[in-house]
């Protein structure tokens, strides 16, 4: 409700306060109270984007995708996104001199390269594909397990892993 969410604003803005930080981040497209933090506060904002959001998607921005974009542009020194097609899809509503792609990964030192795990994958030679993150009908995950069927009936040698929870 509006009240609890104003009510929980105050809190996170009163906690944010006393921790006195030199910079706000949010970390996804939907929820913008750290943003709205930073405004009250005074401080350096940076949006990170590394959703896409949409009915279809299983995530909804509670304004049209239009105003969502435009809040994020309004509330942020500066916005990441994890990847170029999220910067595109953006662009459009967003200042591209406060917007910046950078891809995340994590390196990994050479002896966890070098380690021997448990075989997951059948096939010595397949291309190995993992769908990794809740399991959900709206993101469309079945669609990449009949794309694999498909592709493997076409004689493509491949196997799809798929990690996570249900709803």
């Amino acid at each position: 409700s509006l009240v609890k969410n104003c009510i929980n604003q105050a809190k996170l803005i009163y906690k944010i306060s006393k921790i006195n930080p030199h910079m706000i981040c949010t970390n996804t497209s939907v929820v913008p109270w750290a943003a709205v933090t930073a405004l009250v506060l005074n401080k350096p904002h940076v949006w990170v984007i590394h959703e896409l959001c949409g009915k279809n998607l299983g995530i909804e921005f509670p304004l049209t995708f239009k105003d969502a974009a435009k809040v994020i542009n309004r509330l942020s020194n500066r916005i990441v996104y994890n990847s170029k097609a999220l910067y595109n899809k953006f662009n459009e509503h967003i200042s591209t001199a406060k917007s910046i792609v950078i891809y995340q990964y994590i390196p990994l030192p050479q002896e966890l390269v070098l380690e021997r795990v448990e075989k997951t994958y059948r096939l010595d030679n397949s291309l190995k594909l993992i769908i990794a993150g809740n399991i959900a009908k709206p993101k469309g995950q079945d669609h990449a397990v009949r794309a694999v069927i498909d592709l493997v009936r076409e004689g493509c040698n491949l196997e799809l892993l798929i990690l996570g929870g249900f709803e």
